[in-house]
């Protein structure tokens, strides 16, 4: 039976507080994100159609910029969230 000593666990929680700032940042700026890239477009397609008197479609090639923006978002999110992961997978590894 393996016992760990009382500086290793109390590493252990600051580390695990490290990563879950870490992931409750990305997660504020991925929202961010997500609000911005739909929002701007779909709000440039809703001048574009008062002054140009095109009621839906301008509105609508917004919200299409936007939902491909908001994609695009997410998948780098992802990326970059299980590249953080993926290291700090390996990281702990190491220490043991």
């Amino acid at each position: 039976m393996k016992v760990r000593s009382l500086k290793s666990v109390g590493q252990k929680k600051v580390k695990d507080n490290q990563i879950q700032k870490v992931f409750n940042i990305s997660v504020l700026g991925m929202s961010l994100q997500l609000l911005i890239s739909i929002l701007v477009p779909l709000f440039i397609g809703l001048t574009l159609d008062s002054h140009l008197k095109t009621n839906p479609l301008y509105t609508l090639v917004g919200l299409m910029i936007g939902i491909s923006l908001s994609v695009l978002v997410i998948w780098n999110s992802y990326k970059s969230l299980t590249k953080n992961t993926l290291l700090d997978k390996n990281l702990t590894k190491e220490d043991k």
